[in-house]
């Protein structure tokens, strides 16, 4: 028997090998933020991002590697059934030994789900999708957590500015660089674009409580790529003076909480 064809990118035998490695490099993920956890003890903050790194760093190419939505509907399955058995159980504690109520882990496999099935034919911006998700949020909540000092809060969770800062240059650079080289939009453009993405998708991320912007972001990131790459630099450009002029009204500067350290 042939075992390329086997293997072959869509082939029911190619698509259940797939999955299969997948789904232990999702189980290696976690058991090595569980080792870090029990062995050096690092704040949680820092095995739950590294677990978040490493599911995206996998879910980042499955345009390319993965043929059909149902194989990922059922890898999101398998990954995220036993992570909440684990977590009705108390284990897994370099995930869930947090005081903050937080349903991310299945936010993010339905993010993962919904972005492939309406993203996979373009891959592209599948994939500055899942970079806002993945090193955005992660940079944000790393460095907010470190350096944030003005604070405000979104329900009962604290968020820093700093952080959000932080999400808004990271997107802002890794959308424009992202679009000027992987796509044929004209320079001008690009930037304009990156800039009024990066606004938009912060102001979500920072309104967006208990997990829900591993949702939320990765969708807005797309349908903002798919509604504004196709207009012209005199088109885009009027639409960024609008949301430069309202953002500070709709992004939650009100209810900043001064905290000095």
């Amino acid at each position: 028997m042939n075992t390329s064809l086997m293997l072959a990118f869509g082939t029911p035998a190619g698509e259940l090998v797939r999955a299969g490695v997948l789904l232990v490099a999702f189980g290696l993920v976690l058991l090595i933020a569980e080792s870090w956890h029990r062995r050096a003890n690092p704040p949680v903050e820092w095995t739950r991002k590294l677990v978040h790194l490493g599911f995206g760093a996998l879910a980042a190419p499955l345009p390319w590697f993965i043929a059909s939505p149902w194989t990922v509907l059922g890898i999101a399955v398998l990954a995220v059934g036993p992570i909440l058995w684990a977590r009705r159980r108390g284990l897994l504690t370099s995930l869930f030994g947090v005081e903050r109520s937080s349903h991310g882990e299945v936010y993010f496999a339905m993010g993962v789900v919904l972005l492939f099935l309406v993203g996979r034919r373009e891959p592209v911006f599948y994939l500055i999708s899942m970079f806002t998700l993945v090193v955005c949020d992660s940079l944000a909540a790393l460095l907010g957590k470190a350096y944030g000092r003005h604070r405000y809060l979104v329900t009962s969770e604290r968020r820093s500015l700093e952080g959000s800062a932080v999400f808004l240059i990271s997107a802002f650079v890794g959308i424009h660089l992202a679009l000027l080289l992987l796509t044929n939009i004209e320079r001008g453009a690009c930037v304009l674009v990156a800039l009024e993405l990066a606004l938009l998708v912060t102001s979500l991320e920072a309104i967006s409580a208990g997990g829900s912007d591993n949702l939320t972001v990765p969708i807005a990131t797309y349908y903002l790529l798919v509604m504004l790459t196709p207009k012209p630099v005199d088109s885009v450009a009027p639409q960024l003076g609008v949301e430069l002029a309202g953002w500070p009204l709709h992004f939650p500067w009100l209810h900043v909480e001064w905290v000095f350290q």
